[in-house]
């Protein structure tokens, strides 16, 4: 999907955090794999606990990150 300016589900995402997890230009080549390859809505289902475990605060916000690349992509945790 094209964007209008700079208004992208990745940019307003990014402005929320210092300091994404996913590289810009990663970024950038995943929403062009979304954009051409995702037929269907996909959603990432992230699974956690009340008590993080070690990485689950990073898996959540790396799926978080990966939502905001395709209008197509959708995170529940």
């Amino acid at each position: 999907m094209k964007w209008e300016g700079e208004q992208t589900p990745w940019t307003l995402y990014k402005s929320r955090r210092e300091i994404p997890l996913i590289s810009e230009q990663d970024a950038e080549h995943l929403s062009n794999e979304f954009d051409s390859q995702l037929v269907d809505p996909v959603k990432l289902v992230v699974f956690t606990q009340t008590v993080e475990c070690q990485f689950c605060a990073e898996t959540r916000l790396i799926a978080e990150e990966v939502a905001a690349l395709s209008e197509k992509v959708s995170v529940e945790v």
